[in-house]
């Protein structure tokens, strides 16, 4: 069973760190000021947005422009039965702007499957389709 739409561009691309790895918070007291939070994309998370875009460009995806909405599709291959995958999805739509499409706002709708299948081979799987191909699909 392909989770894909048929014809469909899908791309393999390396396992995104968790939203708990991705963003990192700190507590700046500027002087005689009250502290604040200020809230970063970590060193980890930086590095694997640039080789994650730069991946789906080279592999020759095309960004669909806006005002285009999209549908995500993505299939995340766990190397073991542990992890949430909420905490992957984020992380992969953020890095594929500028490259699947111009901004994560144009997702309207995203499915999003976990599997155990290939422990061996951990990975997303992912494609995205304009939403009006999807519908037209569909209807």
């Amino acid at each position: 069973m392909s989770h894909f739409p048929e014809g469909a561009f899908v791309l393999s691309v390396p396992v995104p760190p968790s939203s708990n790895v991705y963003w990192r918070t700190r507590v700046i007291t500027p002087n005689h000021a009250k502290p604040f939070v200020s809230t970063y994309v970590s060193a980890e998370a930086k590095v694997y947005k640039i080789l994650t875009k730069n991946a789906a460009i080279a592999a020759g995806m095309k960004r669909i422009r806006k005002p285009n909405e999209v549908v995500f599709y993505g299939v995340w291959y766990r190397a073991r039965k542990s992890g949430d995958l909420k905490n992957r999805n984020k992380v992969l739509e953020d890095a594929l702007e500028g490259a699947a499409y111009d901004n994560d706002s144009q997702i309207a709708e995203a499915h999003w499957w976990r599997s155990d299948a290939d422990p061996g081979n951990a990975r997303v799987d992912f494609c995205v389709v304009p939403l009006g191909d999807v519908q037209e699909t569909i209807l």
